[in-house]
Parts: structure tokens; C-alpha cells; sequence
């Protein structure tokens, strides 16, 4: 994951919010909620019940700067009661667990979770980002059904992305550079684009889902074309990014972490014997 600052939650998500609202018709939230099912009832619920934690995690090559602190910044751009633990690790779900928050955001190198601690609901990010861009492809473009949509990357995110845009009846062709996922892709039903890249402009809307940086540039795409970008870093030359600024969809985490709260918010819970809490105590 990226190195990132608090800064960039607390300057930069009101005017997501407008770009989002211009280009798709609606918000974070409100894609957020669309992608996960929910209401805004169910939010305004879930918003008075839930205290949210995001943890810092030191496993692996160690801390992500700034991702807890963003994450918490994005649950409370949603209305959430939100804030990083001041202990990581283990140490800092025993703190969230203690001090009565709901959800808890952690992640390692290889997952990145939301869990609810009061009723076993979880949501991964992977997933979670699919949906979301996904749902904002799909609203920015007035519906995917029949639309041809390039989906470059077949990954994990590329893949659970093609599942989502066929359920949507778009017309997928996969291009990916390694030749066993362009066969996965193919072997899975997908129109694949073969060794060479496909012809970009013929494409009117594009799900980036590769980490492929400065792979795509204003000459081989078509003007004013639609494109959902999770991928980091991003494919977009500057100067393509600078061009295509108006139609496109772009994020660290934002999108992600919003559809993973939405999902696992409702914070009906299972019954717990009073005690069981009292015996969690967070770390010194």
C-alpha cells in the first residue's frame, strides 16, 4: 500500500464528493450505500450505534503511514463517530474493543478488513473496491447494460470486477499482459484481447484495475472516455490524467472503505455476557 497523509482525507473529500456528485449523480456515500444495498435509514441507524477504530499495523514491512488516520477521516466524512487507536496491532483492537467502538479497521501486506466486533460481520477491501467503482462506472455512464467496457487487469480486482460488470450486462473485453491471466479471463467467458493492446479509443468506458503507472496517455484514448481507476499507482500519464480530470474515477481508499463500512455498519448484535467486554483491557 501507499504511503498516505491525513491531509489528504481532510482536504481532499468534500471536493471527491463534488466530482463524484458531477460526474456519477451522486456522493461517496450515497455510491457507497447503492453498491452495498443499504439505505440511507439504515445509515442514519447504524451512524447513532456505531463508533468506528481504525488500527495501525506494524506487521509485515511495517506501518503504513497515515492509513489509519485516513481511514478514520473517511468514516467520519461519512457521519461515523471515527479515529485511529492510539495502540496497533492486537494491542489496538483491544483498545477499539474496550472503549465500545463497533468497527475495526486493520490491515496487513496481504488484507485489509473491516470487522464488526458486536455481530461477526466482516468486509474485505479487494471486493469492497470492486463494487464501489464498479457502481460509479455504472451510474456515470447512465447503466452498463450493453455498453462495451474495456477492463485492463485481471487479477484479483480485475476479476471480481468482470463478475460484477457481466452481472450488469456490459460487454467485457480483458487485456492483460501476462498471457496465463489473459487465458484465465478467456477460460472464465470474457472476450479477451489477445498479446497486443486493444485498441483503446474504440473505447468509450475503461476499468483500470492494473498498477501499471503511466502506461496510458492521451493519444490512444478516446476523448471524453469514462474510466474507473482503482489501480495504484494510476495508469493515466499526468498530462492524460490532466485531460480526462472531468470523467475520471479515482481513489486511494476512499471508495473502498466507504462500501466496506456500509456493508458491515448495522450494529444489531448477538447477545454477550456482560462480563465478556469488562475482561478486554487495551494495552498500557
Amino acid at each position: 500500500m501507499t504511503e498516505l497523509s491525513e491531509n489528504y482525507a481532510r482536504g481532499g473529500l468534500a471536493a471527491y464528493d463534488a466530482h463524484l456528485k458531477s460526474l456519477c449523480g451522486a456522493n461517496l456515500t450515497e455510491i457507497a450505500l447503492r453498491a452495498a444495498g443499504k439505505s440511507r435509514g439504515r445509515l442514519e441507524a447504524a451512524i447513532h450505534e456505531c463508533e468506528v477504530r481504525a488500527v495501525p499495523m506494524t506487521c509485515g514491512e511495517g506501518a503504513i503511514t497515515g492509513f489509519a488516520g485516513v481511514v478514520a477521516q473517511i468514516a467520519a466524512h461519512m457521519g461515523f463517530a471515527a479515529r485511529a487507536s492510539k495502540a496497533a496491532d492486537v494491542s489496538g483492537v483491544a483498545e477499539a474493543a474496550a472503549g465500545g467502538a463497533s468497527v475495526v479497521f486493520m490491515a496487513d501486506e496481504d488484507v485489509f478488513l473491516a470487522l464488526n466486533i458486536r455481530n461477526g460481520k466482516y468486509a474485505e477491501n479487494t471486493d469492497c473496491t470492486a463494487r464501489g467503482f464498479v457502481c460509479a462506472l455504472e451510474l456515470a455512464c447512465g447503466g452498463l447494460g450493453g455498453k462495451d467496457v474495456l477492463l485492463l487487469g485481471y487479477g484479483a480486482l480485475g476479476r471480481r470486477a468482470a463478475r460484477l460488470l457481466a452481472d450488469k450486462r456490459a460487454a467485457v473485453t480483458v487485456y492483460d499482459t501476462a498471457a496465463k491471466k489473459a487465458e484465465q479471463a478467456a477460460a472464465d467467458g470474457f472476450r479477451a484481447a489477445g498479446a497486443d493492446p486493444p485498441p483503446y479509443g474504440d473505447f468509450q468506458y475503461i476499468f483500470d484495475a492494473t498498477n501499471t503507472g503511466g502506461a496510458l496517455d492521451t493519444g490512444i484514448l478516446r476523448p471524453g472516455a469514462i474510466i474507473a481507476a482503482p489501480g495504484i499507482p494510476l495508469s493515466l500519464t499526468p498530462d492524460a490524467r490532466r485531460a480526462f480530470s472531468a470523467t475520471l474515477i479515482h481513489d486511494i481508499l476512499p471508495i473502498g472503505v466507504a462500501v466496506m463500512l456500509a456493508d458491515v455498519m448495522d450494529c444489531t448484535h448477538r447477545s454477550q455476557r456482560p462480563e465478556a467486554r469488562s475482561q478486554i483491557k487495551p494495552a498500557p
